[in-house]
């Protein structure tokens, strides 16, 4: 989303008569590399979060028993 916001505004900067000074577009850029880096390191966080697949169970993690699972 914030690069996604960044980019709007850089092609905003970019597509106006006057030339923008380097400081406002250095910051749309800055934005823009900040935005990916957090969506990458988002997909690693992700990837790294997953539970795996039990060997001898069609559905992965264990049996629900306890507080929460609905009995009482």
């Amino acid at each position: 989303l914030t690069a996604g916001f960044a980019v709007g505004l850089a092609l905003f900067l970019l597509t106006r008569p006057v030339f923008p000074s380097v400081g406002s577009l250095g910051v749309v850029l800055a934005t823009v590399g900040g935005g990916a880096a957090l969506v990458a390191a988002g997909l690693v966080a992700e990837h790294l979060c997953t539970i795996r697949k039990d060997d001898d169970d069609e559905h992965p993690g264990g049996p629900d028993t306890g507080i929460g699972a609905g009995g009482v």
